[in-house]
């Protein structure tokens, strides 16, 4: 048998034998959604600067950044993952996953969190969380001046 034959033969056997490996987590970046809109002052854009696919708020007070992200096979014990830069206590990001329904009957809102570390970039986790076929989640964030959003890694 070919050598090449024989690494094929090999491979297939390990993947039926140790199981297909599971969905492969999607990461998106932040820069490629959009921070909400502020009524009062009109600054949708204004305070964001964007950087290696990161978002950063340059303003003086606390900005909010959406991500939408969509479902692809539906369930529960999905894991939402948002890599952010937290400089300090001061300069903090604060994150829910919203989830819902295709037909808007059902919904979910996790619990907020903060960066876990400051001053470098560091990971806040959501174990968990549903989704509905069809639905979608949200990861809302609350962005103090100085501080990042990176991206957002999540089982779709």
């Amino acid at each position: 048998m070919p050598k090449n034959l024989r690494s094929l033969v090999v491979l297939v056997a390990a993947t039926l034998l140790l199981g297909a490996p599971s969905a492969l987590a999607r990461t998106v970046p932040a820069i490629s959604h959009q921070p909400s809109y502020d009524f009062l002052f009109n600054s949708r854009f204004t305070c964001w600067v964007a950087g290696w696919g990161a978002m950063t708020n340059r303003c003086s007070t606390t900005r909010f950044l959406d991500i939408p992200l969509s479902v692809d096979n539906p369930g529960g014990g999905k894991q939402v993952i948002v890599n952010v830069i937290a400089p300090n206590r001061n300069a903090d990001v604060d994150c829910t996953v919203f989830s819902a329904n295709a037909d808007g009957s059902g919904h979910h809102r996790s619990p907020a969190r903060s960066a876990p570390s400051f001053g470098a970039a560091s990971q806040i986790v959501f174990p968990g969380v549903s989704a509905a076929s069809g639905g979608t989640f949200l990861v809302s964030c609350a962005v103090d001046p100085g501080a990042s959003v990176i991206s957002v890694q999540y089982d779709h």
